[in-house]
């Protein structure tokens, strides 16, 4: 079963190699099959300078050529999608026109959509796993995603921030542990070995709330109107007293469908509560 990574990234899309990799060290080794970053029109170029140009350092080839060659990616193994910009329409023009960067609450509004689309979009197919990374962009960017995994996410998906230990995380042309090309320099000229580095995956908790809903296609499309739609249903639901029932003769406590077995000292202790 193959998996898609959807990441956030900004002005260093290394943290996409980076979480790649450490994937790829885990107890149980996942290489997703799809990458895609999801991103600003200045995030893209960036993605395209730092990780698809051949780059001299690297002998030649490209961040993500070097990584997928470390890696022994297959054909269907690591392969990077164009990146997907945020954008808005211009009434004026009814052209989308990419977010250069998300500073407004209006950009933040139509990046929060934007993202909730991108996972509706792979949460959807029961077959295909989701890894989300919040480690990139902005951190409203990884913000809004953790909270669109949260709105419509399963269980079996994953949210991760990746961890790189120092200097590392801000040395400039890191990309993996091990990478080739030899040392690299921090801006004091000191050297440093890129198989020095460790770099692991952070798993970040999160509850799906789709459990409570049967029918994603149910499901407003926007990210306000989902969260308006599962706060009115939250609201509602604690509102509602619970259906409780106690069977003395089987000695059973069942709650909203639920039954528990209890000894009967117990089952009287709740049946003279609930009766005062």
């Amino acid at each position: 079963m193959s998996s898609t990574l959807l990441a956030v990234t900004g002005l260093s899309p290394a943290i996409v190699t980076e979480t790649v990799w450490a994937l790829a060290h885990e107890n149980t080794r996942t290489l997703p099959g799809r990458v895609i970053f999801l991103t600003t029109a200045v995030g893209a170029l960036k993605i395209q300078e730092q990780l698809f140009t051949p780059l001299p350092a690297l002998g030649g080839v490209s961040a993500w050529q070097a990584l997928r060659t470390a890696l022994g990616a297959g054909p269907g193994e690591l392969i990077a999608e164009p990146p997907r910009l945020i954008g808005r329409a211009d009434p004026a023009t009814g052209i989308l026109t990419p977010l250069a960067d998300i500073i407004t609450p209006q950009d933040n509004e139509t990046a929060a959509s934007f993202l909730l689309e991108q996972v509706r979009g792979i949460v959807e197919n029961p077959d295909t796993p989701l890894i989300a990374s919040i480690a990139g962009g902005r951190k409203t960017m990884g913000a809004l995603l953790h909270a669109a995994v949260s709105l419509i996410g399963r269980e079996t998906d994953r949210l991760t921030h990746v961890l790189v230990t120092p200097p590392y995380e801000t040395l400039p042309g890191f990309f993996f542990s091990g990478q080739p090309g030899g040392f690299l320099l921090d801006r004091d000229g000191i050297p440093h070995d890129p198989a020095a580095a460790t770099v692991a995956l952070a798993d970040v908790p999160f509850v799906p709330l789709r459990n409570r809903f049967a029918d994603l296609s149910e499901m407003p499309g926007s990210f306000s109107g989902l969260v308006e739609k599962y706060s009115r249903t939250i609201r509602q639901d604690a509102a509602r007293p619970a259906e409780l029932v106690i069977d003395h003769w089987q000695r059973t406590l069942t709650i909203d469908g639920t039954a528990l077995k209890l000894p009967q000292k117990m089952l009287t202790i709740v049946h003279f509560l609930v009766e005062a």
